[in-house]
């Protein structure tokens, strides 16, 4: 019999993306680094290990809302229009929180 999946992780996860596009909107070029990302997530509550994070990043980019580059180690990831769209509530997705009234 395998475990149901925690209804708090599916949360966290949907919240966790928000606040991924949310934050590369608000940075330079639209662009971080997912180490700056790792730390500033776990700041809000919503930490998340590197291996998971690469997996909740590739299903955003899977649909579109963002694209990373790799160099080596260095993973930087960049928001697509689509993404902006998402962040800032203009269209729904099931992976992202929809954004508050703010």
């Amino acid at each position: 019999m395998k475990n149901a999946p925690n209804p708090m992780d599916e949360i966290k996860k949907r919240h966790r993306a928000l606040a991924i596009l949310q934050q590369l909107e608000q940075s330079p070029g639209y662009r971080l680094s997912i180490d700056v990302l790792l730390d500033w997530l776990d700041n809000l509550a919503l930490t998340v290990t590197r291996d998971r994070l690469v997996t909740e990043y590739r299903a955003l980019e899977g649909v579109g809302f963002l694209v990373s580059e790799e160099s080596g180690e260095v993973v930087v990831l960049r928001l697509t229009e689509a993404g902006r769209d998402v962040c800032f509530g203009h269209v729904l997705s099931d992976l992202v929180q929809r954004p508050g009234p703010d």
